[in-house]
């Protein structure tokens, strides 16, 4: 693990079981490492999960956008960067690279965080906010990300599924991978084997919890773009949407 000019580089391998029936590491497994990186370059600056824990705080991704130029293999080394590019409103933005490591560009990103009052579940500005700006690092893979999935009626059911413990975080709430791995198991084998996801852009818009149902609908923009709400049956509320694109494999 690397930490130099405000940014974090951290070495990874695709192990066995983050690899999938392709033997390589699936979109959920990339999210992942990012993460992982993030959650390391935060507690390290002194503005991680731990310190706003004391503070009945804590970090919540409000959505996030990637793009894959490859996919790495099982077995091999990645090298995850990350730094922390700014606030927009109420939102503190990270982005980051993925690299061979040979300093191939695997892929690249951009994500919108919040903190939430872990009692009230309500999104609070806290002073934290002001510390970090020494932090910055003036670069931006992507300008302004937050945009509107458009949906085109009538909406497809492809899954239904109950949220099970092993799907839940600490923060009592399905962990936002996990929306990943809901979305792959939805779209199929046949999906996952002929096709590659080459860009995704994920909103989260309301808890799902242990116990509660929900549905997957999709609209299909083209062969190339489809749109997925993740649809709450328990509250009547969409608690993620997800763009896809994608590509035949060769």
């Amino acid at each position: 693990m690397k930490n130099a000019e405000n940014q974090l580089e951290l070495k990874l391998n695709v192990l066995s079981f983050n690899a999938n029936a392709l033997q390589e590491a699936s979109i959920q497994t990339l999210v992942q490492f990012f993460q992982e990186a993030a959650w390391l370059h935060a507690e390290k600056l002194n503005y991680g999960s731990d310190l706003l824990a004391k503070k009945n705080l804590a970090w919540v991704l409000s959505d996030l956008k990637l793009e894959i130029f490859r996919y790495p293999k099982w077995q091999e080394e990645i090298i995850v960067r990350t730094w922390f590019c700014g606030i927009r409103r109420i939102f503190a933005a990270r982005d980051f690279e993925f690299y061979s490591n040979k300093y191939e560009l695997l892929g690249h990103g951009s994500s919108n965080w919040f903190i939430i009052d872990i009692n009230t579940r309500k999104p609070k500005r806290p002073e934290i906010y002001n510390d970090m700006m020494k932090y910055i690092y003036p670069k931006n893979i992507m300008d302004n990300i937050t945009t509107k999935i458009e949906f085109n009626e009538p909406l497809n059911e492809i899954d239904k599924r109950k949220i099970h413990f092993s799907d839940i975080d600490w923060n009592r709430h399905v962990n936002n991978t996990n929306y990943l791995a809901f979305l792959l198991d939805a779209l199929g084998e046949k999906f996952n084997t002929e096709n590659i996801i080459t860009n995704l852009y994920i909103k989260y818009l309301s808890e799902l919890k242990y116990n509660q149902e929900f549905v997957i609908l999709e609209s299909k923009k083209n062969t190339e773009i489809s749109s997925f709400r993740f649809l709450n049956l328990n509250t009547n509320k969409s608690a993620a949407e997800i763009e896809i694109m994608y590509k035949k494999r060769k």
